[in-house]
């Protein structure tokens, strides 16, 4: 299993780490920067699930036949549930927080 070798582990942790360095400067200087780096980062995270979840669309399609055609419909459909889990909702909500009405709130200066 994939998830239960040490890079994946480490990789999990070093995002969380980046994530966690980023909240406190998220608008500042060189906090700014790391924390425009964890915004890339989050990105980016969703991209290797879902390109092997349209792989194993494919393959199913090619070598399966007939059945090999709905296991890949159900496999876009995981993909497709994937992609708005991990991919769209924290994008969405990024973007809800960087609107000037929720960062006054926040505390951001004017300007």
């Amino acid at each position: 299993m994939p998830w239960k070798t040490p890079w994946v582990n480490a990789l999990g942790l070093a995002y969380a780490l980046v994530a966690l360095a980023a909240v406190p400067g998220w608008r500042s200087g060189a906090a700014g920067l790391a924390a425009r780096g964890g915004r890339g980062l989050a990105g980016a995270w969703p991209a290797p699930a879902w390109s092997r979840l349209v792989a194993s669309w494919a393959y199913l399609r090619a070598v399966y036949g007939d059945f090999g055609v709905g296991a890949s419909i159900g496999a876009l459909l995981a993909a497709s549930a994937a992609l708005q889990v991990l991919g769209l909702y924290p994008a969405l909500k990024l973007r809800a927080l960087l609107r000037s009405e929720v960062r006054q709130d926040l505390g951001a200066r004017r300007g």
